[in-house]
């Protein structure tokens, strides 16, 4: 069996013994459900599912017990009789299936009496569970794989199995564990972890008195470096930005820690690529970067990840909001020819609590039994609605996707199922032509590590700036900050560049803006703290200080000219993209105001908040502010050039040959199209939509996607 990717028409797809599989799966954690079987009879030939290392739940947090039976029983001795009885479940004659076990490297009470050594700690010498600098449980727990791929190789399904999903930390995605101690826990402060800390600083300084330059500290060797405080990682002197005088020993710890990850992950993947011979798969849960605004979650090291030739795959669960935006830089992702794949989690009106289904597994609390945590929408309608969103943003976004069946039975209906089966049929048909989106959304992912841990105004960028620009009316793609310097970056395909995190970006991305994106009339977006101390970049004079009062903004109708077009605009009299509390911000530097259009004030001082900025070859414009609400987004595009589809502030997803339109509200919807349609199907009802030259007009009620094919 050899399985690899393979690139065909702008989408990675995965080749297994030469026979193409599109990445659209199945997983559950409940596997006597049934739900293997359903999803057989529909079709589905990809499937995941857990295979434990330890006898632990999968957080520490909501005490989680273990969900099946741990195969790594004792020292050199393994169990894997309830792997066995899954892959039963999955291909009982061992064909008809391709499938991907999700590993999770956890460890068990055993194991951790054994090593205490080999636990993360935090600042007060309490243990947690492993600890990712650990060399003693990197090596344990790739015997416990190797043993794994050994039980496999030697079965009936060792043509089934064609890669493993490498699974660690809290619900298997790569972040530390806490404790009982809760949200107080910082981690890792075990040796472990103190001494990798110490070689990752050699190695990038070369000598202690190098460090002491950049640091301005007086060590006399590396051996009396101590991991940052609690108070050094919870604060900064500057207010929300480290003083990198005075902090860059926490600056370089939030590297490392992302460093840190990134190669405990693939260290897991190179040794199952190497004993594999190169023929199975690897991937993992990381590159949060879109969605995460914590940098102690340590997933800003995700471009060195995807750079891996020991890595196919990445994952994340959807983000949040109504339209779902991707969670990652997923065309960072593609870019490179690795496989993103979005995990479905997704709630319906079948949802059942953990209680109910794996009753086994219920913590000591009430989180997994409580409604208002896992309660879907109400209604059958809206549950379709939900499946079909999903679908949507991955068949645009040229992503792969599983149906996570989380607890088992929440996709049960002949509606849901008749989703997930037509979308088997409509992965094969995607491309990436001929719906090209004209955004890029940038994230420098080695942004965060310059603000002080859990800055508030962070989790408006991350969760909250992603959520406005899906309903504008314009599609997006996401890409590192780093890509831009690649000389594959396709720089000419986009019209506006909508920078987040960029607040100190490397020579190398800046050359690279300068070179690449200061021309052909593009628009380049700077917001939050961007390049403070680079004003040739930004072309804004920008300064912050922590003694400026918090800021309030007023996005005025006045001061944002209306421009002429094939749309009527209207604004709403308020905005989710910018919080009720006031948030810190910096400043524009004197004369800005006179030099740029203003296009919103703060609301406190009247001072500017949003600036456009004519350079002759391209226009620059600069936010203060950690997230523009949809309608100023969508009067940015049209200044910009960028084609607007649809202007009802609707969730917009496009790409390839699909378009999609998740309404939040009721009435007339119209999609505009920047060319010549010959026909327009919604492929859920099969209904062909008359055609009005360029633009097609529809009715919708609240909560329902649309997902149309057009033909040109």
């Amino acid at each position: 069996m050899n399985a690899h990717l393979v690139r065909i028409d702008g989408a990675v797809k995965i080749s297994v013994n030469g026979k193409i599989i599109e990445p659209y799966g199945f997983m559950t954690y409940n596997a006597d459900g049934g739900q293997f079987q359903k999803q057989r009879d529909i079709g589905t030939k990809l499937f995941f599912f857990g295979a434990y290392s330890g006898d632990k739940g999968l957080n520490s947090l909501c005490g989680l017990r273990a969900l099946t039976p741990h195969f790594f029983v004792a020292k050199g001795t393994y169990d894997f009789t309830e792997i066995e009885r899954i892959l039963t479940l999955i291909a009982p004659d061992g064909t008809g299936a391709y499938i991907i076990p999700r590993v999770y490297l956890s460890t068990s009470e055993w194991w951790e009496e054994e090593n205490p050594d080999a636990l993360s700690r935090d600042d007060r010498g309490e243990a947690g569970r492993e600890s990712f600098a650990s060399d003693k449980w990197r090596e344990d727990m790739w015997g416990a794989l190797k043993a794994l791929i050994d039980f496999v190789n030697g079965s009936k399904w060792k043509e089934c199995v064609i890669g493993y999903h490498i699974a660690a930390g809290s619900t298997e995605e790569w972040t530390y564990h806490g404790h009982k101690y809760g949200t107080r826990d910082y981690f890792d402060y075990s040796d472990s972890c103190l001494n990798s800390f110490r070689l990752w600083l050699f190695r990038r300084y070369g000598s202690v008195e190098k460090l002491n330059v950049a640091w301005n500290k007086s060590y006399s060797s590396f051996e009396e470096i101590p991991i940052p405080s609690v108070p050094e990682r919870r604060c900064a002197y500057n207010g929300v930005l480290h003083d990198l005088s005075r902090e860059m020993n926490v600056v370089d710890f939030c590297e490392y820690s992302s460093d840190l990850f990134a190669e405990s992950i693939l260290f897991f993947c190179r040794k199952v690529k190497e004993y594999s011979n190169n023929t199975l798969l690897t991937g993992a849960f990381y590159g949060y970067v879109a969605m995460l605004s914590d940098i102690d979650k340590n997933h800003y090291a995700m471009g060195k990840v995807i750079d891996s030739p020991y890595i196919d795959f990445l994952s994340t669960t959807h983000g949040g909001g109504a339209p779902w935006p991707f969670g990652s830089a997923v065309d960072s992702c593609r870019l490179r020819g690795k496989l993103f794949i979005s995990e479905g989690d997704i709630r319906t009106c079948l949802t059942r609590t953990l209680d109910k289904t794996l009753p086994h597994a219920v913590p000591d609390n009430r989180y997994y039994t409580r409604q208002s945590v896992w309660r879907g929408p109400e209604g059958m309608d809206r549950s379709v609605s939900e499946l079909r969103r999903s679908a949507s943003r991955t068949l645009t976004g040229n992503t792969g996707l599983w149906w996570f069946d989380m607890f088992g039975g929440w996709f049960d209906s002949p509606e849901m199922m008749s989703v997930i089966e037509r979308v088997h049929t409509l992965a094969k048909g995607r491309s990436d032509q001929p719906i090209k989106p004209e955004i890029a959304y940038i994230i420098d992912e080695n942004g965060l590590k310059y603000f002080r841990r859990n800055e508030r105004a962070l989790y408006y960028v991350s969760n909250h700036q992603r959520v406005e620009l899906s309903l504008c009316g314009a599609p997006y793609h996401l890409y590192l900050a780093e890509d831009i310097a690649r000389d594959d970056f396709p720089a000419d395909d986009y019209r506006l560049y909508f920078f987040v995190h960029m607040c100190r970006p490397s020579e190398k991305v800046s050359e690279a803006i300068e070179k690449k994106l200061k021309k052909g009339g593009k628009t380049l977006l700077w917001t939050y703290f961007s390049c403070l101390d680079r004003p040739l970049l930004t072309d804004f004079d920008v300064y912050y200080d922590s003694d400026l009062p918090d800021a309030r903004c007023e996005y005025s109708e006045r001061e944002f000219p209306t421009f002429s077009s094939v749309y009527e605009f209207t604004r709403s009299s308020g905005t989710d993209a910018y919080p009720p509390e006031p948030l810190p911000c910096a400043r524009f530097g004197s004369g800005e105001k006179e030099n740029s259009y203003v296009l919103a004030t703060l609301e406190s001082t009247g001072e500017a908040a949003l600036l456009w900025k004519n350079m002759g070859d391209y226009h620059s414009v600069y936010s203060l502010l950690p997230a523009i609400p949809n309608q100023i987004l969508r009067e940015l595009c049209l200044m910009s050039n960028v084609h607007v589809y649809n202007v009802t502030g609707d969730a917009l997803m496009a790409g390839g040959k699909y378009i999609a339109l998740r309404t939040l509200t009721e009435g007339e919807k119209r999609i505009h199209f920047p060319f010549p349609i010959k026909k327009v199907t919604e492929v859920f009802s099969g209904k062909e939509l008359k055609i009005n030259d360029i633009f097609i007009d529809f009715d919708a009620k609240e909560h329902e996607t649309f997902l149309f094919e057009i033909e040109v």
